[in-house]
């Protein structure tokens, strides 16, 4: 009965947080941690299976206290949900199904089960946050690695230039779904092989390793594997490439775990109230002359509906914040920025780039030129933001790794001023044919402007929660760099800032309030 009994929870959650679920295991989200979260899900039902012996010898006693934690992972998915921060509503969906266990089935079962519930969040992926971080060190090996090895490479950023092409190590190519693979299978494995804590700790961080320098490698191998065969190779494609090669490092990397592994499994002590039963994680409780003390029913009924009604509650608080069914078709516009202090207004096309976004509401660019200097603004507006189309989203990007025209090449941090306060700007410089820019970004948030991710998602929490919409806007300024050094060109986009400062204000200002007037 143990598998139903956790099987009726797991449904319950899933049921209430259905769209959370759906956004991780439905392809058609897109998403890229499907393989991954249902390898987990999988492994946990494998291993709920393969315990409901144990599990059937448990009481099944209902923890009140759990109904507070309940609350309070409850209170992180629906700010998580308000802000449109899927790691945060991953992690606190992961979370509701063991603390749900622990409230309604007990601390016995949630210790019984303490690996396979704990195992459930690695199916929420976490790794965004360091993309940028795997890019730099893999760009660094890469091009020590190629140095090394006598391979004439010129190197800006994470952009590569060698005898025989250019080469981008793009996001995707970080190494952070290889890392989360590794990681995943080196917990499950680790459980599975290992008895001593320290064994299995040291086999989780070995594989951790893997992932990581195991993409440098891979990295480095393309690059110089495509060189030496003089682009005949792993040029034009090279994704298969890298799973053929960390599947190979992981099935060695298990071959040598294997041979360390525990093959005695510590012998039960017993205890005056029972006997305690230890195997591969799970704890069985069993009274030495009866069965299971189950609680009466209708406590265990009531635990199962206090818990429902916790989690039901902050569903339904989530979607009272939710755009009205006709917010779609509501309007959303910039006005025009007036030229100041000799900036004048460029007509004909902009420079040929534009950062690329998910869906905005609404695309605005206009060109400014000054003393045959040119800027040129782009301004994407996002107004009643979804899931598929908002502000802060890693899907809008300075350029993609599919765009075979342009390639970022450096990124950074540069300090400006906006309305006579200090604003620190994201920084892209930017690589196409025959043509090289710098770029600086920033966002516009409930009349604030800011370039930092977590106080950008507190400000849009603040508008929504004080019924002042969620109109935002997605700001980039950008000038042609040259060939050499990007100074000149932060030079040019200082200056327009500080003389286009109350233009650029008054523009940004207006975008919230024009919803219903026509240009």
């Amino acid at each position: 009965m143990g598998p139903i009994f956790i099987g009726i929870i797991f449904g319950m959650v899933g049921w209430i947080f259905w769209p959370t679920f759906q956004s991780l295991v439905d392809p058609s989200t897109g998403s890229d941690s499907l393989a991954q979260a249902a390898f987990v899900l999988i492994a946990f039902f494998v291993i709920l299976w393969g315990s409901r012996t144990d599990l059937d010898k448990l009481p099944i006693q209902p923890f009140w206290w759990g109904i507070v934690v309940l609350l309070a992972v409850g209170l992180v998915w629906c700010l998580g949900e308000l802000m449109q921060v899927r790691t945060v509503t991953y992690i606190a969906v992961a979370s509701m199904i063991p603390i749900a266990v622990l409230t309604i089935m007990g601390y016995r079962w949630f210790w019984a089960l303490s690996f396979p519930l704990c195992f459930l969040l690695l199916a929420a992926p976490v790794e965004g946050p360091f993309v940028p971080t795997l890019v730099n060190w893999t760009a660094n090996f890469t091009f020590l690695a190629l140095h090394a090895t006598g391979i004439p490479v010129n190197r800006e950023g994470a952009f590569f230039i060698v005898p025989t092409g250019a080469w981008s190590i793009a996001d995707s190519c970080s190494g952070a779904r290889y890392l989360s693979a590794c990681l995943t299978l080196g917990v499950l494995y680790a459980w599975s092989m290992y008895h001593s804590f320290f064994k299995r700790l040291v086999f989780v961080v070995g594989a951790i390793l893997i992932g990581i320098v195991g993409n440098w490698i891979r990295a480095y191998l393309t690059i110089l594997i495509a060189h030496l065969s003089d682009n005949r190779l792993l040029r034009a494609d090279h994704g298969s490439f890298g799973w053929w090669l960390f599947a190979t490092l992981l099935v060695i990397y298990c071959w040598v775990g294997w041979r360390f592994r525990d093959t005695n499994l510590p012998t039960a002590q017993p205890q005056h109230l029972g006997a305690v039963a230890i195997s591969n994680g799970l704890i069985a409780t069993t009274s030495a002359m009866h069965g299971p003390n189950h609680a009466p029913t209708i406590q265990i009924l009531l635990a199962l509906a206090l818990s429902t009604a916790t989690l039901g509650g902050w569903s339904l608080a989530s979607k009272n914040f939710a755009p009205p069914a006709n917010a779609k078709n509501e309007f959303a516009h910039v006005i025009n920025i007036e030229p100041q202090k000799g900036w004048s207004v460029v007509q004909g096309p902009s420079l040929n780039w534009s950062p690329e976004l998910a869906n905005p509401r609404y695309q605005y660019r206009q060109s400014f030129e000054k003393s045959g200097r040119r800027v040129d603004v782009y301004i994407g507006v996002f107004k009643n933001q979804t899931w598929n189309s908002k502000l802060l989203s890693s899907s809008n990007r300075w350029v993609s790794s599919e765009n075979k025209g342009w390639s970022l090449v450096a990124r950074d941090v540069a300090d400006a001023q906006l309305s006579g306060q200090g604003l620190a700007v994201d920084t892209a410089t930017i690589q196409g044919v025959g043509q090289r820019l710098l770029a600086w970004r920033w966002y516009w948030v409930d009349g604030h402007a800011t370039a930092n991710v977590i106080y950008a998602k507190l400000l849009q929490l603040g508008a929504l929660l004080g019924s002042r919409g969620d109109t935002s806007a997605w700001i980039a300024l950008y000038t042609p760099a040259g060939d050499g050094s990007t100074t000149d060109a932060a030079v040019v986009l200082t200056e327009f800032m500080h003389d286009m400062d109350s233009s650029l204000k008054k523009s940004l200002s207006m975008i919230a309030t024009r919803d219903s007037e026509s240009p």
